[in-house]
């Protein structure tokens, strides 16, 4: 709406506008559910967790990391009681059936993390394929979770499947909606029971719930949510987001000595608006802080408990190239902030770029930050 008025200096104006809420041709509300689902029974047994992560999500030859059921005695030996285990399926699925080679790494894992009394979040990683081009590849996307479902369909209900990592790109909310809505009646085919997560559009961000819709009598699926706010801090020297010559950020801000722009990074107005915020706000206001998170998570909060569907906390964390004492400041904030709002959570990651663990010195590196008070 555009208007123009003509006023006077010095004399007062008030402005009265009214709104009045309206819906497009077609749209239909999200169902609202009770409180106490089976998805809500569900997320309960889920509170802290951990990521596997860089390895089975990387392409045919890996990144360098691989997990074995030592990983997992030391995940449950630490205190986490879930783990997310990231997988590329496209690349281990063909006519049907799952790649033998990756099950003989992987469902050692897995028992290993049944046995010890992990509940396992398996998903659909790094399918950049339908994110960018999803009409040619939904059927492929579908027929895998048939696949996978028929696979795990006689494994224990603490095994649960998460949809897909992050939709992003063509992935809009309507398009979504469809291929998730497929994907769904694809495993509710094979297991009716088996509960399930999905990840919102925009890459799992929390803003993305304002257009996520969920097949509304299916009870047994938790909405998944990622945070890695402020980015600028927990994405510092990220080559993969080209945040290479960024560095020196400290948590929380302001920063004892401001912080200049790379050279690299002079076109990036957002970054260069981020940096003078963040060395200039005092600490109440500044962008690199707790507030940055909190305001999310009571978002969350607040559409979870409208739409009765529980939120679990699929990934947050902080790349390791950080100044080690503001990545643990961060992660026990962050940590403490999702606990606080009866949250659950899996951290990014167990032992590659953002790890909680050193598999070099075979120490943790933010035990305080995660199971300190």
């Amino acid at each position: 709406m555009i208007g123009t008025l003509t006023v006077k200096a010095g004399v007062p104006v008030t402005l009265k506008l009214h709104a009045r809420a309206a819906t497009v041709p077609g749209f239909k509300p999200p169902a609202i559910l009770p409180q106490d689902t089976p998805a809500h029974r569900a997320c309960a047994r889920l509170k802290r967790g951990v990521n596997l992560g860089n390895h089975w999500e990387a392409p045919p030859g890996g990144w360098g990391i691989n997990y074995t059921t030592d990983d997992i005695d030391l995940i449950a030996k630490e205190g986490f009681d879930h783990i997310r285990v990231p997988v590329a399926w496209h690349y281990h699925l063909q006519d049907g059936t799952i790649s033998p080679k990756l099950l003989t790494e992987l469902e050692p894992v897995l028992k290993r993390a049944l046995e010890r009394k992990l509940t396992i979040l398996l998903n659909w990683h790094h399918f950049e394929a339908l994110c960018n081009e999803p009409e040619k590849n939904r059927a492929t996307f579908v027929a895998g979770w048939r696949t996978v479902a028929s696979h795990f369909k006689d494994w224990p209900p603490e095994l649960y499947l998460e949809l897909l990592n992050e939709p992003n790109g063509a992935l809009d909310h309507e398009t979504l909606t469809a291929i998730h809505a497929e994907g769904i009646a694809a495993i509710r085919g094979v297991s009716p029971r088996r509960i399930l997560l999905a990840d919102p559009p925009q890459w799992a961000a929390v803003p993305g719930l304002d257009r996520f819709f969920l097949p509304d009598r299916d009870d047994r699926i938790i909405t998944t949510i990622h945070s890695y706010k402020p980015f600028q801090f927990t994405h510092q020297q990220a080559e993969w987001v080209k945040y290479g010559d960024l560095r020196n950020i400290t948590y929380p801000g302001p920063p004892a000595k401001p912080v200049p722009l790379p050279d690299s990074l002079r076109e990036d107005a957002g970054l260069a608006a981020w940096l003078d915020a963040y060395n200039t706000r005092p600490a109440h206001d500044n962008p690199c802080t707790a507030a940055t998170f909190e305001g999310l998570l009571d978002d969350a909060v607040a559409w979870s408990k409208h739409f009765g569907r529980p939120i679990h906390i699929g990934e947050f964390g902080c790349y390791q190239k950080a100044d080690p004492a503001s990545r643990a400041r961060y992660v026990r904030d962050f940590r403490l902030a999702a606990e606080k709002r009866g949250l659950p959570w899996a951290m990014w990651d167990w032992k590659a770029g953002f790890g909680y663990w050193d598999d070099a010195s075979k120490k943790p590196l933010l035990r305080d930050a995660v199971f300190g008070k």
